[in-house]
């Protein structure tokens, strides 16, 4: 891995890294790595992870400009002298009930993409994401990537209300909204487990790294897990 590696400070406790100007799974897996080694040091009080950036807020009585460049440089150091190290991200699967009752947008994919919503389905269904990035709201992951006969842009009119646990997707990207907001996804699902434990440090259940695969399941069964069908 051969990455810049220059700190950009946005000010006096907040610096910056831009790793590349590609998204690619060797970056989101670099970055990965460097939040894994600075997750539990005690002086660093924020880390926000994104496609191709990383910015890490440090406590100033703790570390200096001077000394958070002498812990960045021992972390990449590390991590070119160690290759084969990998992030440990998590598999997780999410079950998923994919039907119109609780998808208002699962028949219009379809009819756009010019296939049947139970190929739409098994598109978004038999692909294994990466949590590239951690945002918008808590608990919100942005997956890649989706499959290319299922890309669409987003909607023309955003929602004001997205249901809690909807599964949607835009573009290349696909996520779980984990509690009632905005959106202008396409929506084509929703689970019935919660992405958000307000009592863990991370609050969110997926991290940067991690491997998400959806599965569908019957009505049945998302009634079982606790899944609801009113709209917000």
């Amino acid at each position: 891995m051969n990455f810049p590696t220059e700190c950009q400070f946005l000010n006096s406790q907040t610096c910056f890294f831009e790793f590349s100007k590609e998204v690619s799974e060797e970056v989101s897996e670099y970055i990965a790595l460097v939040v894994a080694a600075l997750e539990h040091d005690p002086g660093i009080v924020d880390i926000i992870a994104s496609y191709t950036t990383l910015m890490v807020v440090f406590d100033r009585h703790q570390y200096d400009r001077h000394s958070i460049r002498k812990r960045f440089k021992c972390i990449f150091s590390q991590l070119a002298n160690e290759p084969s190290l990998q992030a440990k991200g998590k598999s997780i699967e999410i079950p998923v009930f994919y039907d119109p009752e609780v998808a208002p947008d699962l028949l219009d994919v379809a009819e756009r993409c010019q296939i049947t919503p139970e190929e739409v389905i098994a598109l978004h269904s038999e692909r294994v994401y990466r949590a590239y990035a951690i945002g918008f709201m808590p608990g919100y992951a942005y997956l890649g990537t989706l499959d290319p006969r299922i890309q669409l842009p987003r909607r023309d009119t955003p929602r004001l209300k997205v249901a809690k646990g909807t599964v949607a997707f835009a573009e290349k990207q696909t996520a779980v909204y984990p509690s009632v907001s905005p959106g202008g996804w396409h929506l084509v699902g929703r689970t019935p487990i919660e992405l958000v434990d307000w009592s863990s440090e991370s609050l969110s259940l997926m991290k940067v790294g991690d491997r998400i695969q959806f599965k569908a399941i019957s009505r049945d069964d998302y009634v079982a897990l606790g899944g609801t069908f009113h709209g917000v």
